[in-house]
């Protein structure tokens, strides 16, 4: 009895043991489930929060995308409307002209017919006039000595202008530049002595001696008797040492800083038409006062004071390219 009934009770408990053994596996398999389980939903939650946020991103690219394919629609129509209205002005200024030009030849013709005195019928108008030839206007360009004049004359309207393309054209421009007359005026035949050295360059003596001034006048201003540097609107001088070397344009503008040129030196003013300025130059060096701003024609004069002075000009000149140079202490008075 006591041995069997040990017995059962061993069996029990081996029993007892093996099927908690059994129960713990199972809850811990359930566990380790339950936990795989989880895994598996947070990483499909996870991939459908990425796959929403990305189909969102996408939408949102689309979107912007698409609102600048609105706005470049809207630029795009924008730059037809504006096109079309230029175009359209255009077209009305182009219709307006052919209007005009229409009634400016009806208005030619019925000068023609009311009154044949006024206008040539023999006119041609590409190639000059008829028994003159076809180079005639080139023909008028050379015979000016004037470069102003030639320039003036080449702008009148485009048919003039075609004159820059003639074969002829720089040649006939080089010698009117080389020949650009140079006219002395209120030649006192009793105090000077005038003379050509050649075409260009032209010499004046002076026979009588004076303290010197060089400079220029507007070209309509009458010399009065009385001028001198600094006591008229009309003059500028460079002034030599008796003025101190002073630079003096009109009345009240004035500046000291050229050198006193006095006897036996040699002295030249430069004008540059182009820029609009006069440099004085004392034997070969430029001097730092110089006078700007002068756009209207003007004369070189000379003054002297004292009787028994004298002043010998040793050329007149046109040059091809300007000689004066910049100065550190450089100074324009205006003219």
């Amino acid at each position: 009895k006591y041995l069997l009934d040990g017995q059962i009770n061993q069996k029990f408990s081996q029993d007892k043991l093996e099927s908690e053994e059994r129960a713990q596996k199972l809850d811990q398999n359930n566990q380790e489930e339950i936990v795989n389980k989880e895994k598996e939903k947070d990483d499909e939650i996870k991939q459908l929060k990425e796959e929403k946020e990305r189909k969102e991103e996408e939408l949102r690219r689309n979107k912007d995308e698409l609102q600048r394919e609105r706005r470049r629609a809207d630029e795009a129509e924008q730059r037809i409307r504006s096109l079309e209205q230029e175009q359209e002005q255009e077209k009305q200024e182009k219709d307006k002209k052919e209007s005009e030009l229409m009634k400016l030849k009806d208005e030619i013709e019925k000068i023609k017919h009311e009154y044949p005195q006024v206008i040539a019928h023999d006119y041609n108008v590409m190639n000059s006039l008829t028994g003159l030839g076809p180079d005639i206007l080139t023909d008028l360009l050379s015979m000016m000595q004037n470069i102003y004049d030639a320039v003036q004359f080449v702008g009148v309207n485009k048919k003039t202008f075609q004159l820059t393309n003639h074969a002829r054209f720089s040649s006939i421009i080089k010698t009117i530049e080389e020949d650009f007359p140079i006219a002395i005026h209120n030649i006192n035949l009793g105090y000077q002595d005038f003379s050509d050295i050649n075409g260009v360059m032209k010499k004046l003596t002076q026979k009588k001696t004076a303290d010197i001034s060089l400079g220029i006048v507007k070209d309509s201003f009458n010399i009065p008797d009385s001028c001198y540097p600094g006591n008229n609107s009309g003059t500028a001088f460079f002034c030599g040492k008796d003025y101190g070397g002073n630079v003096y344009v009109k009345i009240g503008n004035s500046a000291s800083g050229n050198a006193g040129f006095t006897n036996n030196q040699i002295i030249r003013i430069e004008y540059d038409s182009g820029k609009g300025t006069l440099h004085l130059f004392v034997d070969g060096a430029q001097q730092p006062i110089y006078i700007s701003g002068i756009n209207e024609k003007v004369r070189f004069v000379i003054y002297m004071y004292w009787d028994g002075s004298t002043c010998t000009l040793r050329s007149l000149m046109k040059l091809s390219t300007p000689t004066v140079g910049h100065l550190p202490n450089e100074k324009a008075l205006q003219w």
